[in-house]
């Protein structure tokens, strides 16, 4: 039966050195039975502090104690454990690489059986003139067992003795951390100990490492090295101080708007450091600040006795300088300063240094008025208001109120004309009346018809009002004389002849008295009462002239013959637009 092999190692090793504590010994694997697996019943365990390598090291004249036990393992010749059922007694046994530095050791007692709790333990001795330095193999193998066992090594190795101390160890602080001033630190502060002793090396348990992380005005910290030559103390006293020193800056005055300042402004400070304290101060800026300015910065910076230094600082602005305004009005602009629409007004403001912050607009003029005040200011940025500018202006929007006749009749005196006289007035009770023209003036000479005069009045804005109204020349018309009857009476005649039609217009008017394409007639329906036209002429065509003896005017009108069996209304119609009928039959 072949030896089985751990996972760990191919054989675990058990060692007990006289100067050195022993570590756990690691738990034994299952027992198996079975199986073709090539391995190792013989286990070695190491507990000499070199477990992983398996080497020893020792001083001239020390001894050691190899412990060790078998895993049983399938497939070596035998199943099972290689101690038991075999017959005879498995026992272990060293075998030495130099004996004159470590003689050979064993055979130990009898193995009853595989795993940790049937070990057994070998003892070694190193040679008091082994020379130092010497390295030598240890192989530990199992006799009398059946199946194979495959046997385990160790090394170990001479070292000088240790030699004898008369002094202490020496205790050496290592500090870092941000140094300041005046001893001080300004930041985390790590202490380090450092405890050596060439001689017997330190027993004592090491010093742990301290880090600050709390402002102190001193923190004291103690080490101690304990070693064969004895026990020495070190003590290291630390001053931490890593915040700033507190500074204030504040301003002081009376604060306008949108942060600015609109008096002097002072400055009040404060400095204070609760550790190291402070050591200097140094301000900058104006205090107080008097002037008007848009930026100044006023500012304390202080260091304490660590070395930290902080500054503290505060910009102010200040205008204490009220804007100026101005008032500009607007709109239509009539004559002699007045204004003939809604007046508006704008304003401005001036301000050098804060700004234009916001103007109040006068209301706008929106009635006639001959002196309207509008006053107005502007404030600041800072706050700052403006004295009131004023401006006055004057509207009239308003026409001025005509008053001219409806109309006027006036007749014909001579020659188709007549003077014209009446009476237009106008008032303008805001601005005053300008001025008052009429086209045709009164008196002016009109020729018969319907003439439009028209009159415009202008007040002293430049406001206009027009008006016009008709002017009639017309005729004196009397007729129609015989042999025509007038009042809606039909005249009767023959067709064909030509009829005098007789009348009078005030006197001698001109030949050019009918209106054109006059006289005119047109056919109606025949009634009433009828009277025979008495007179007739004989004429070629149609004509007009003027019978002075008689003072009227004859128009000679030639009827047509196949006028006969109808009846006729005969239209005469003048230049002043006016027409006279006279109504006739034709036989």
């Amino acid at each position: 039966m072949k030896a089985h092999l751990p996972a760990l190692a191919t054989l675990t090793l058990l060692l007990a050195a006289c100067n050195q504590a022993p570590v756990s010994q690691p738990a034994p694997p299952a027992a198996h039975t079975g199986g073709a697996v090539k391995a190792q019943d013989l286990v070695v365990v190491n507990v000499n502090g070199v477990i992983p390598t398996g080497n020893v090291t020792k001083e001239p004249g020390q001894t050691g104690s190899a412990s060790f036990y078998l895993d049983p393992t399938n497939g070596d010749g035998k199943q099972g454990c290689n101690a038991t059922g075999n017959g005879g007694q498995v026992t272990f046994s060293l075998a030495s690489s130099n004996p004159s530095v470590i003689a050979n050791a064993g055979p130990s007692a009898p193995v009853m059986g595989c795993g940790s709790l049937n070990a057994r333990s070998l003892t070694y001795t190193v040679n008091p003139n082994a020379p130092v330095g010497t390295v030598v193999t240890l192989t530990v193998s199992a006799a009398g067992a059946q199946g194979t066992n495959t046997a385990a090594r160790f090394t170990v190795q001479v070292v000088a003795p240790t030699p004898t101390d008369s002094t202490p160890p020496v205790v050496t602080p290592t500090i870092t951390g941000p140094q300041g001033q005046n001893g001080w630190y300004t930041g985390d502060v790590t202490v380090v100990w450092n405890t050596t002793d060439p001689d017997s090396g330190v027993t004592s348990a090491p010093c742990p490492s301290v880090t600050l992380t709390e402002d102190t005005t001193g923190q004291t910290l103690t080490c101690s090295a304990t070693s064969a030559g004895g026990t020495s103390t070190q003590t290291v006293t630390i001053k931490r101080d890593a915040t700033l020193p507190d500074v204030t800056v504040t301003p002081g005055g009376t604060q306008g708007q949108n942060g600015w300042y609109t008096s002097d402004v002072t400055f009040e400070t404060t400095r204070a450091d609760a550790t190291s304290g402070i050591a200097s101060c140094e301000a900058s800026g104006t205090d107080p600040l008097t002037t008007d300015a848009a930026s100044h910065t006023a500012a304390l910076s202080c260091t304490d006795n660590a070395g930290n230094t902080a500054q503290a600082s505060v910009t102010v602005k200040r205008d204490a300088t009220a804007p100026t305004a101005s008032v500009t009005p607007s709109g239509t602009q009539g004559q002699n300063g007045w204004y003939t629409s809604d007046v508006t007004f704008s304003v401005t403001g001036q301000d050098n240094l804060s700004g234009v912050g916001t103007c109040t607009a006068p209301a706008a003029l929106t009635a006639d008025s001959a002196a309207y005040a509008a006053s107005a200011t502007c404030t600041d940025n800072a706050g700052n208001t403006s004295a009131a500018a004023s401006i006055t202006v004057k509207r009239d929007a308003t026409r001025p109120v005509l008053s001219l006749p409806s109309g006027v009749n006036v007749t014909a005196t001579a020659n188709s004309q007549a003077t014209v006289t009446y009476v237009a007035t106008a008032d303008a009770a805001i601005s005053g009346l300008a001025g008052l023209n009429c086209t045709p003036a009164s008196g002016s000479t009109l020729s018969v018809g319907t003439t439009l005069a028209t009159c415009t009045a202008t007040d002293n804005a430049g406001n206009q009002a027009t008006g016009s109204f008709p002017i009639s020349v017309t005729y004196a018309f009397t007729g129609f004389f015989q042999p025509i009857d007038m009042g809606g009476v039909v005249n009767t005649v023959k067709a064909g002849s030509a009829v005098p039609v007789k009348f009078r217009l005030g006197g001698y008017q001109g030949m050019t008295i009918l209106a054109p394409n006059a006289p005119t007639s047109a056919a109606n329906s025949c009634g009433a009462t009828e009277a025979p036209v008495e007179e007739t002429v004989t004429a070629g065509n149609s004509s007009l002239t003027w019978d002075a003896t008689a003072g009227q005017y004859v128009y000679i009108w030639k009827t047509n013959t196949a006028w006969a069996g109808s009846c006729r209304t005969f239209t005469l119609t003048l230049a002043d637009g006016t027409s006279q009928k006279a109504y006739f039959r034709f036989k």
